[in-house]
């Protein structure tokens, strides 16, 4: 039986895939793909020699520094882009020229033109895009989205997302990208996923900043979406929580319909730890590590992507959403400039 299991895992068919970016998130994702069964991780690519040799001596493959000299040499079938936001359009030009199939971190990019052109170039050359929007693999997320789905709330009357931060990654951003990019672009997104039958038709945000007022940041955002059926969405979010608070990261939703609602809490992810120092609530979802592995709904996300695309089968993000959701993010950022609300 054991040589059986043996020659089954050798014959089993793998996805040869590069990551591109080698920080934060793009070390999560070779991590996660050097783990997996079916994927082979050839290639790290970072513009940075020494974080990219680091990385790829980690998990036994090659380095570049130039990602169109990997795509020359190295035989893959896609890619894993995890540039930062405003670095997704080249990356993705060049993938697709070179026929490889993507996994995008979220956002799609920066502006709704740019989001709309990465979108093009997958079409247009006939490779696979996904976005990287975790919560369709939050357990959590996917069980309140099923409840719409299912009809079991009946017609969506309203949708209520909230999302709060620690103010030390506003810091540590420094003003680079704004909160709505960061953080509300996985609400939005969601948000447009659950009412996917209607289309959004108007964006209002307002925003206040005083404690990132240094960086050029907002401490607060609100965001009121009013979709074409009636239907009212709205978010909050929040990068201004002091660092004393338990949890680095809280989230809320809730969705009525005209036969019930659903909730969800995310305070915390149920385990706090309580000491002499203060109190802390450990990362249980999204990219935990236990049993000598990674585990969480990255590990899922990633994971799928490789599955969905040896086997053909549809990927759990709709790439027209998450370029809908840079659409609505452009539309907010109008809207709190004019003191008004934009039409989309």
């Amino acid at each position: 039986m054991v040589g059986i299991i043996q020659e089954r895992e050798v014959e089993m068919e793998q996805l040869k895939i590069a990551v591109i970016g080698a920080g934060f998130i793009g070390s999560f994702h070779a991590r996660i793909l050097f783990e997996c069964p079916q994927a082979e991780l050839k290639a790290i690519v970072d513009i940075n020699e020494e974080t990219a040799r680091t990385l790829s001596e980690k998990y036994g493959c090659r380095y570049y520094t130039d990602m169109e000299e990997m795509l020359q040499k190295e035989e893959i079938d896609a890619v894993s882009i995890c540039t930062p936001e405003d670095c997704h359009l080249e990356p993705v030009r060049l993938a697709a020229a070179y026929q490889k199939h993507i996994l995008l971190e979220k956002p799609v990019a920066k502006t709704y033109d740019e989001a709309k052109e990465i979108r093009r170039l997958a079409e247009d050359n006939q490779i696979r895009l996904m976005v990287g929007h975790l919560l369709h693999f939050d357990p959590r997320y996917v069980s309140l989205k099923n409840s719409v789905h299912s009809g079991s709330l009946g017609e969506i009357v309203s949708l209520l997302f909230r999302r709060v931060n620690w103010k030390r990654t506003s810091r540590r951003l420094k003003g680079k990208v704004s909160f709505l990019y960061y953080m509300a672009v996985h609400d939005i997104e969601f948000m447009l996923s659950c009412n996917g039958l209607t289309e959004p038709v108007k964006v209002y945000a307002q925003g206040v900043s005083r404690i990132n007022q240094e960086i050029g940041q907002q401490d607060t955002a609100f965001l009121t979406i009013t979709f074409q059926n009636g239907s009212i969405g709205c978010i909050e979010v929040m990068w201004a929580m002091p660092e004393n608070a338990a949890s680095i990261l809280q989230t809320e939703a809730e969705i009525l319909g005209t036969k019930g609602v659903g909730f969800l809490d995310g305070k915390n992810h149920g385990v706090e730890m309580v000491t002499d120092s203060g109190s802390r609530c450990p990362d249980l979802l999204h990219w935990p590590k236990y049993n000598g592995k990674m585990q969480g709904d990255l590990k899922e996300e990633v994971c799928h992507f490789v599955q969905a695309t040896l086997s053909g089968e549809a990927y759990m993000v709709n790439t027209d959403t998450a370029v809908k959701a840079v659409q609505i993010i452009e539309a907010a950022l109008q809207s709190m400039a004019a003191g008004e609300p934009v039409m989309l």
